[in-house]
């Protein structure tokens, strides 16, 4: 059951569309490849904000230290020095840290103002990278940040380049009042540096400074570049994995409809077999009998379950098991007998019985193969033949000894007649006389049979009740039932059709039948019964006539119904030949069965109307 299932639930899936697992490989294509996308640039993301917060702090750092520079040149200095001269040490400070390539300082319009371990000196433009950097800030006055990753500069090495603006901080920048303030004593002494300090100021900030801060990008190019491998053999795993499922899901498919085929294949082989007309026995190469069919369940008595699997010689009547080791022996002898044939008399079945062997090859294993034929209906025509003809022979006889016979008798009739009238009465001669013309009717009547029985018949059909036939013979013989004390049980259908018969015909046949089944029952002491039945088989009726009497030896069985033939001490032996011959002219049948000692039945078809 747990295997049915399992078979079931692999059918419906291999009967699903090929585009939906199709569809489902690019949906779970399109699924891992955006995450490992996204993987990607959220590393990407990390670096460059880790970059970002580097060049911050360094931007810091500057700030921080321009500030100080120019905070300590005010107090204590005794000229005020540029900006420029405060941010260069500063801008060299900063590039001197491990991974800063460069520092620039551009203006507004990417000139630049001061560099610190670059190539490009003072007063020279900015590429176009550099240039799109600054213009990406604006006119904010915010610390905005742009950064740009060039995978490979001119020099051959990957860099990040961190644009932000410069915005001066600082108490210089407060007013003279704060700054005073701030710088406690000696403000008369540095009043004028602080006023020079604050105009640098305001002349930088019209120059909108930002800062170009370039990193070495190569040591974070290979985890991206790791990273991106790593994508790219994930996306060929799963384009792998889905190509071969898909491969797999159309193999199954087609494995599926092999299995179909070949299931319909197994299944017509099956009911071809099952079907033939012939009896079909096939044996492996092991001998082991592999095949049996109906036809040959029905020819020998023999059931498929209780013969497959086994030797012929444990199963198969003796006489269809040494027809399939012939073959074994016809090569254990050096002869090359393809096909082997008999007839075989089998249980009632005459059979023609051919063996084939199947010879091996290199798909195919030897076996053998053996039909069976009924020659049954075949035996039977060809005995109805020969009989047919052999009566046919003797009617054509009898009809000319008959005729030859019944003038003379016709004159010993009456010379016996003359030789009576001549003696005297009450004498032996008038009792010899009367008993030769008593003979002479006999032989008359004998002939008269004998002329009936080889005469073509002569039919007056007529649409007719055969339960009314019953009726009427069985009052003829009712003195004779009376008097062995039978008792008759009838068994009729209603609504029976009617049969187109010869009635005078029918109604001499049921009587011959049944004057058979009285005499056979006269040595029966007691309990004499006949039974009379009549029903609808098909398009015909069926008249049974069956007694307890003596029964019938099996040997006379075949030659009951032949001229002339007769047990009894008295009779011709033509009324159950006259009988035969009545029914198939009317294109009926007339059996008989019976078990000696024991019951007799006869069976009468006539097609209904």
């Amino acid at each position: 059951m747990m295997k049915r299932k399992n078979e079931n639930w692999r059918l419906k899936l291999l009967g699903f569309s090929p585009w939906i697992l199709g569809c489902a490989c690019i949906l779970l294509l399109l699924v891992i490849a955006f995450f490992a996308v996204s993987n990607y640039e959220r590393e990407k993301r990390l670096i460059t904000n880790g970059l970002e917060q580097k060049a911050l702090t360094l931007v810091r750092f500057i700030n921080s230290a321009v500030a100080d520079s120019v905070r300590t040149t005010v107090m204590q200095s005794a000229s005020y020095e540029k900006w420029e001269t405060h941010m260069l040490p500063a801008l060299k400070l900063a590039v001197e840290q491990p991974g800063v390539d460069s520092i620039l300082l551009v203006d507004k319009d990417g000139n630049i103002l001061l560099s610190a371990g670059a190539e490009p000196v003072a007063g020279e433009p900015l590429g176009g990278d550099m240039q799109l950097l600054i213009e990406g800030l604006g006119d904010s006055k915010k610390p905005l940040l742009r950064t740009k990753i060039i995978r490979k500069s001119h020099n051959g090495q990957s860099k990040a380049i961190i644009a932000t603006r410069y915005i001066p901080r600082g108490p210089y920048l407060k007013g003279n009042k704060g700054g005073r303030r701030h710088m406690g004593g000696g403000r008369l002494r540095h009043s004028h540096h602080f006023a020079l300090a604050q105009n640098d100021m305001r002349r930088v900030e019209l120059l909108s400074p930002v800062y170009l801060v370039q990193l070495d990008f190569s040591p974070f190019m290979e985890p991206l570049r790791r990273q991106f491998l790593q994508i790219v053999l994930e996306l060929i795993a799963i384009f792998l994995v889905g190509l071969g499922g898909t491969l797999s899901f159309f193999t199954l498919r087609g494995l599926k409809g092999s299995e179909k085929t070949l299931e319909k294949m197994r299944v017509f082989n099956v009911v071809l077999v099952s079907s033939l007309p012939l009896g079909l026995v096939a044996t492996d190469e092991n001998g082991g009998i592999q095949v049996f069919n109906d036809a040959a369940e029905s020819m020998t008595g023999l059931r498929a379950v209780d013969v497959e699997g086994k030797q012929p010689v444990d199963c198969l009547p003796g006489g269809l098991a040494k027809m399939l080791g012939q073959k074994k022996i016809s090569a254990e002898r050096g002869q090359d007998e393809a096909v082997l044939r008999c007839e075989l008399d089998l249980g009632g079945f005459a059979l023609e019985v051919t063996v084939v062997h199947v010879a091996a090859t290199e798909n195919i294993l030897g076996a053998e193969v053996m039909l069976l034929r009924d020659l049954t209906h075949e035996k039977r025509l060809e005995v109805e033949l020969q009989r047919s003809e052999r009566l046919a022979a003797i009617g054509k006889m009898a009809a000319g000894v008959a005729h030859e016979l019944r003038n003379p008798l016709s004159s010993i009739k009456g010379l016996t007649l003359l030789l009576k009238s001549k003696v005297g009465p009450k004498t032996d001669g008038e009792d010899t006389a009367d008993t030769l013309v008593r003979e002479v009717e006999r032989l008359n009547r004998s002939i008269g049979e004998l002329l009936d029985y080889a005469k073509p018949g002569g039919l007056v059909l007529k649409p007719s009740s055969l339960e009314k036939i019953i009726a009427k013979t069985l009052l003829l013989i009712d003195p004779d039932l009376a008097s062995y004390g039978v008792i008759v049980e009838k068994e009729i259908e209603t609504d029976l059709p009617a049969v187109l018969i010869d009635r005078d015909k029918i109604n001499q046949v049921l009587l011959n039948v049944l004057l058979n089944s009285l005499q056979a029952m006269e040595e029966i002491e007691g309990g004499r019964r006949l039974k009379i039945s009549l029903e609808k088989q098909g398009d015909y009726l069926l008249l049974s006539v069956a007694d307890n009497g003596c029964g019938i030896d099996p040997m006379n069985l075949k030659i009951i119904f032949d001229p002339y033939f007769t047990t009894k001490g008295s009779g011709t032996g033509l009324g159950l030949a006259l009988s035969l011959k009545i029914v198939e002219e009317h294109g009926g049948k007339l059996l008989v069965s019976s078990v000696a000692g024991e019951w007799t039945e006869f069976q009468l078809y006539l097609r209904c109307v």
